[in-house]
């Protein structure tokens, strides 16, 4: 009989191990290759969207849009849980040489309602990560001669819970831009 019972705590224990493998297998990650020259990871269970003006032409990819929007996850509203926002924007302010990338970022949140503002890199370039109210994050990133406007937060006015605050930095750590 002992030995039956060792063989019945051996195959559950084999088939729990088998069900958390699948459960980090099921956390995959989609890396997207943008055309102004920026790469993300962000979950498989969240969506990269577009949005653009009915009239601006013809309907840009999330690989060649200046303006990508990730959300989720997928269905977050419908089941009433937790819906993030991560949004990768460039600004139509061109950078030179001569640019004062402090002064652009000190104009930015001049008038707004900013609660900190701390000085950085992202993946070794400039960057500003500026902390607003209801948990929104704007991270400002001087790029070549562009500027990218990365902002993120939680949908509902909410505090970010756990869960969000570990996905928003995941995909933060994955911001690359080619050098």
């Amino acid at each position: 009989m002992p030995n039956f019972m060792n063989r019945c705590i051996a195959g559950f224990l084999i088939s729990s191990l088998f069900a958390v493998g699948w459960l980090q297998a099921s956390d995959k990650w989609v890396q997207v290759n943008n055309t102004h020259g920026w790469s993300i990871s962000y979950p498989a269970s969240w969506e990269a969207y577009v949005i653009q003006a009915p009239d601006s032409g013809r309907e840009l990819s999330i690989q060649e849009s200046d303006n990508v929007n990730f959300d989720g996850p997928k269905d977050c509203y419908e089941h009433k849980e937790r819906c993030g926002l991560f949004q990768i924007s460039l600004d139509s302010v061109k950078a030179n040489r001569h640019f004062d990338f402090e002064k652009y970022v000190d104009g930015e949140t001049q008038n707004s309602s900013a609660i900190s503002k701390e000085a950085g890199q992202l993946d070794g370039m400039p960057a500003y990560f500026i902390k607003l109210p209801e948990d929104q994050r704007l991270v400002i990133v001087k790029y070549n001669s562009s500027i990218f406007r990365i902002s993120y937060g939680p949908n509902d006015h909410k505090p970010t819970d756990k869960t969000l605050e570990e996905i928003f930095n995941r995909m933060l750590s994955t911001v690359k831009f080619k050098k």
